[in-house]
């Protein structure tokens, strides 16, 4: 799946085995997958490639279930979706990949020699600029964005990542995304570009 769209798989919850934040601890929700993804297309070829292969899952257990003469349960997907929209506020200027932040889960990766330095250019309206969605009624202006970022930046830069995740989580909490380039190095806005989303 993730060869086919690029799209980005992540197990969260309860048995995951996933650690995010600044305390680095499972999610205290059940057990689900994230999938993400820079292009509409490759989303939806994943998310019908998973829904796939959670069937086929579903239904093999099922079957040894019964050829065991054990309970058969009800099992179905329970799907939701957290769109994260684009829109046309600033000019593109870097290479930067769209790898959503979630608490810096990257470094779990690494050790499991999973990274990739992949670059993926952001949605652009036709005018060329950064697609980056229509703001909530509470999101801050784009200079306090900007802001926020470098601080962010330098925060992770310092090892201080709880001050990072502190304001990645009230930028998220004003409608406004972040995405980090995988390894990038340098000033806050090349390493890092955001969006606007909402529920």
């Amino acid at each position: 799946i993730v060869r086919q769209t690029e799209a980005k798989l992540r197990l969260r919850g309860v048995g995951s085995g996933y650690f995010e934040g600044a305390g680095q601890k499972e999610s205290s929700e059940p057990l689900q997958l994230c999938i993400s993804c820079t292009s509409q297309e490759g989303y939806k070829t994943a998310v019908k490639g998973v829904e796939e292969l959670l069937n086929r899952v579903y239904e093999e257990y099922r079957q040894f279930c019964r050829e065991n003469q054990k309970p058969v349960p009800d099992l179905q997907i329970n799907f939701t979706e957290n769109q994260l929209v684009y829109s046309s506020r600033a000019t593109f200027t870097g290479g930067a990949a769209a790898d959503d932040d979630e608490g810096d889960a990257s470094s779990k990766d690494k050790r499991k020699g999973k990274a990739r330095a992949t670059k993926r250019e952001p949605v652009k309206t036709s005018d060329g600029a950064i697609d980056r969605g229509e703001p909530g009624p509470n999101a801050p202006p784009v200079h306090e964005i900007e802001k926020y970022i470098d601080e962010r930046n330098e925060a992770r830069r310092a090892n201080n990542f709880p001050e990072a995740d502190r304001i990645r989580q009230l930028l998220h909490s004003r409608g406004v995304a972040l995405m980090d380039e995988p390894g990038g190095r340098g000033k806050g806005a090349e390493v890092t570009t955001w969006r606007y989303w909402r529920d």
